[in-house]
């Protein structure tokens, strides 16, 4: 993929081509001189989405709290949403009776109906959850051994199973794990494992979530392997770690409350020098606040407007993007975007996202 995108032939090259791939978009940008703008990330379905592929697949009729329920069970997981409708289908059953039996049998209903082989190459058993599911497991263990992991990834996700399954903290990933044989590892080595097959997904700025039926295949692994009881300790002596080493929630929100006051201040100052045409120093006082506090949209919005008018629209675009995930219908942003894809086509920008 590195000799196709740095190739020659781009010199007098038409048209577009689109490249599907597990990794993270700053690093494509770093191997690949991507530009970060032009990469979709491609989600589940949201629970409309995947109400209307169940009822067009599924070729049944029901009630549409049904039709959630079941998007809900399932994730929103386009595969494992194929693969029931695909059953639902087949035996030509109610939705009610589906989602019944679903809640009953979970993991052996999807194994029973394969999904529509869509990539020639792909074979029909791949396509089944449960499969993809464990190919992924078998590649992450492949992954730890290459980066000298030890077996903490597979113990991490195997942890996750039996937890809430989103906004669980990076502080379960802990020296704690040490007790089961594995090395300390930094978090970013263990997520390089888990994420690139999609097994775990960032859920907050500390945090990361599983899907529940990915937690569902873990958990019938762990039952077949017989090795619940170690999987539990390994999770108590992590989690006992972690509040030892962990800010009580009063000394959590001190700091916090700090820290963003701090953050107010610092844009407060940068208000004042763009006002008086200190454009530089206004987008460094917002980068500062930025970096203290990167949850606020308006730090994002601001700073955009900064880089526009110092002639930086792709950098304004970009900040604008960053202000529309945290706020999606903030108009500022909205405007400023509008402006920075002005002056990018003004520029000669023909490629463009979003």
């Amino acid at each position: 993929m590195r000799k196709l995108l740095t190739g020659h032939w781009k010199q007098a090259a038409r048209g577009h081509i689109i490249i599907t791939t597990r990794r993270e978009a700053t690093e494509i940008g770093e191997e690949m001189g991507i530009e970060e703008s032009s990469c979709i990330e491609l989600k589940c379905f949201t629970e409309e989405e995947g109400v209307q592929f169940l009822k067009t697949r599924g070729g049944t009729a029901g009630e549409d709290n049904d039709f959630r329920e079941l998007v809900g069970e399932l994730g929103g997981l386009p595969l494992a949403l194929d693969q029931a409708a695909a059953y639902i289908r087949s035996l030509r059953q109610p939705i009610k009776e589906y989602l019944k039996k679903y809640r009953k049998q979970k993991m052996l209903l999807l194994k029973k109906k394969k999904a529509v082989n869509l990539v020639e190459y792909t074979s029909r058993e791949r396509l089944a959850v449960h499969t993809t599911w464990s190919l992924n497991f078998e590649h992450v263990m492949q992954m730890s051994e290459e980066m000298d992991l030890g077996e903490t990834p597979s113990i991490v996700m195997k942890m996750s199973a039996y937890l809430g399954p989103d906004d669980i903290p990076y502080q379960v990933i802990n020296e704690g794990l040490h007790v089961v044989g594995t090395s300390g590892q930094e978090v970013s080595d263990l997520w390089d494992a888990a994420e690139t097959v999609s097994l775990l997904t960032k859920y907050g700025t500390d945090s990361f979530s599983v899907y529940r039926l990915v937690q569902d295949v873990i958990r019938s692994e762990i039952e077949k392997d017989k090795t619940e009881v170690r999987i539990l300790c390994c999770a108590v002596h992590a989690f006992n770690h972690a509040l030892t080493k962990t800010r009580s929630p009063a000394e959590a929100v001190a700091e916090d409350n700090e820290r963003k006051k701090e953050a107010d201040q610092l844009r407060e100052k940068g208000n004042n020098a763009f006002k008086n045409s200190k454009f530089k120093e206004a987008l460094d006082l917002y980068t500062r606040a930025i970096d203290l506090w990167p949850n606020d949209h308006s730090f994002f919005c601001n700073r955009a407007l900064c880089h526009l008018k110092l002639g930086k629209p792709r950098n304004a675009l970009k900040d604008c993007q960053k202000c529309l995930y945290l706020k999606p219908d903030y108009s500022k942003a909205l405007q400023r975007k509008a402006w920075a894809l002005l002056e990018l086509v003004k520029g000669g920008n023909s490629e463009l996202e979003g």
